[in-house]
């Protein structure tokens, strides 16, 4: 069972709302079965689905990519004949399937993640085109959205370790699914000064010792005397 699973707040840890957490949730087994077959980060593998369908095994786009991994029907086809498996592009435990022997083709055709990323999206031809991430808008919104995903993956993973007691409290950092990527890391908490005892005070000297005398000769006789009658 893996941590997402197991986690008894999911939506808090991953600081997503609720139907969104209940998603992943449900998808989570599939896209680490297919992680594990594969061999790919199951985090990058779980970013890649949630900027291509928000892990929604039933999306599919106006231009016919279908399934949590929106594959186009060309592609899937071709993976599921790869994998000598039915194409079925909405059930979830496929689509994670070819979604993850296709990535895991990509990272071993790049030595660059990004470069991957990015022909998951626009296609390796593309990619091999440009020597780079294309210059197409969807795709430079496709790769920081992936990268950005994947680092709030990640800390949701800590921040449920953290709620087991297994990683401390400042192992945490702040990103956002659907932001710019900018991180706000907490600084440590810090251990508490220890107060200085207070210095003191500076035995009288001079005048002021001899006037100190004066006063402790004259308080004893009065008192000794019983005192103001």
């Amino acid at each position: 069972m893996s941590w997402v699973t197991q986690a008894k707040n999911l939506a808090e840890c991953a600081n997503l709302r609720g139907y969104l957490a209940t998603r992943w949730f449900a998808v989570d087994d599939s896209i680490r079965t297919a992680a594990a077959r594969f061999k790919v980060d199951p985090d990058l593998l779980a970013a890649v689905a949630f900027v291509e369908s928000k892990w929604n095994p039933s999306a599919k786009s106006p231009v016919g990519a279908a399934g949590l991994f929106q594959t186009m029907p060309s592609t899937g086809k071709n993976l599921a004949a790869q994998l000598g498996i039915a194409y079925a592009p909405f059930a979830a435990g496929y689509s994670a399937l070819y979604g993850g022997l296709y990535l895991s083709k990509l990272l071993k055709r790049y030595d660059n993640p990004e470069h991957a990323i990015a022909a998951y999206n626009a296609g390796p031809g593309a990619v091999d085109k440009y020597g780079g991430i294309p210059p197409f808008a969807e795709t430079q919104r496709f790769v920081p959205a992936v990268t950005t995903a994947y680092k709030a993956i990640k800390l949701a993973r800590l921040r449920c370790a953290t709620g087991y007691g297994i990683v401390p409290w400042w192992g945490r950092k702040s990103y956002s699914f659907s932001g710019s990527g900018s991180s706000s890391e907490p600084r440590p908490r810090p251990s508490p000064r220890p107060q200085p005892s207070p210095a003191p005070s500076p035995a009288p000297t001079g005048a002021g010792a001899g006037l100190l005398v004066l006063l402790a000769i004259v308080g004893v006789g009065f008192f000794a005397s019983g005192g103001d009658r």
